[in-house]
């Protein structure tokens, strides 16, 4: 189901997907959150489509549903909640982390999205 969603002054900024199986809503690929318009100093760097040369071809490694590590990840100077689903290795040693992400925007509704952060232990933390 897709969902337009109008904020309490009544503007719709995005569609999002309902997935009625996980009760969740997903931003496309693409969706910069609000969230991700505030960066400051010390937040998590994601790496974008096209952002890493063909030379670096990476390793990945996957964690089954369930088995993902909870993490917290400061985007916008404050801690998000995500589940890192794949960790990547790049052939010049950087490393990687995919995290589907949940962000409270407009009026608090929980959007989540797909992020491929480079590892920075100042700015992505595991939870045990």
């Amino acid at each position: 189901m897709t969902l337009w969603p109008a904020l309490s002054d009544g503007r719709r900024t995005a569609w999002f997907w309902w997935d009625l199986d996980l009760c969740e809503i997903r931003a496309s690929g693409m969706a910069t959150s609000p969230v991700e318009h505030a960066l400051v100093d010390g937040d998590a760097v994601r790496v974008h489509p096209g952002g890493v040369p063909p030379d670096q071809v990476p390793t990945y490694r996957g964690y089954e549903p369930g088995q993902q590590p909870r993490v917290q990840v400061r985007v916008g100077g404050r801690w998000h909640d995500g589940r890192v689903w794949h960790t990547i290795r790049y052939r010049d040693g950087r490393h990687a982390v995919q995290v589907k992400m949940t962000f409270l925007e407009g009026d608090d509704w929980p959007v989540v999205y797909w992020r491929t952060y480079w590892w920075n232990p100042r700015a992505i933390r595991v939870m045990r």
